[in-house]
């Protein structure tokens, strides 16, 4: 009976921020949503972190295919990218898990995710398979974050993670440190899907998804698990 009464309200929660985002779409400017949004954005975001797939055992290998479909299933009630998943979310409740998805479910949200985040696919097809490691904070730390999310001074190279989280957040209000910032501090962290890391032939690791688990992760004191990434393996 808990359960399905957590479920219910996740779903009451996701729907309106879903509807909150339609209604605001035409009065926000590019790339930035109004402070009623946001703070539905952000809950909603956590929700998902909570609630996609279930605990991982660190060595786990899984396929690029495996992983678009976790990434996918990660947006489908996020309200930046859930306008894109409307046609999957027809067929998909709050919650669902990776294991509980049937085949075609799989291909429209890897489908939606290949239109969505071009970018992102690009580098994930130049790898072979991802493996599930677990990263301390000092890990985190010396890593690497695209370019595009640079501090505005660093232009010449990739910022280190620790660079970019002691930088004050853009305007943006989908910016991760904004995001996280209104996450009371004695919130626990708690993680059940890995960040995604990829390696690069020069020898750095660049942090390509999951920028609000890595700061929750970041900001601990004394971190009780290491962070889970799912880090590239080469072809």
């Amino acid at each position: 009976m808990i359960a399905l009464a957590t479920r219910l309200a996740v779903r009451r929660l996701c729907t309106l921020a879903i509807q909150c985002w339609s209604a605001s779409a035409t009065n926000s400017a590019a790339g930035e949503v109004s402070r009623p949004l946001f703070a539905i954005c952000a809950r909603t975001e956590l929700v998902q972190e909570k609630r996609v797939g279930n605990p991982l055992v660190l060595g786990t290998t899984i396929s690029i295919s495996d992983l678009k479909v976790r990434l996918a299933l990660s947006e489908v009630f996020n309200p930046r990218w859930g306008e894109w998943y409307a046609r999957c979310r027809r067929s998909l409740a709050p919650g669902t898990q990776f294991e509980e998805l049937q085949s075609d479910q799989k291909d429209e949200l890897v489908r939606v995710l290949e239109v969505v985040r071009v970018d992102l696919v690009t580098e994930l097809d130049k790898c072979a398979a991802f493996t599930c490691v677990g990263w301390s904070k000092a890990d985190l730390a010396r890593a690497c974050v695209l370019v595009r999310m640079n501090p505005s001074e660093i232009k010449e190279r990739h910022a280190t993670f620790a660079e970019y989280a002691a930088a004050p957040p853009t305007n943006n209000w989908f910016d991760p440190r904004r995001i996280v910032a209104r996450v009371p501090l004695t919130q626990a962290f708690e993680q059940t899907e890995p960040v995604v890391v990829l390696g690069r032939p020069e020898g750095i690791n660049v942090l390509y998804d999951g920028y609000c688990r890595s700061l929750l992760f970041h900001r601990q004191a004394r971190a009780r698990m290491p962070l889970l990434v799912w880090h590239s393996m080469a072809v």
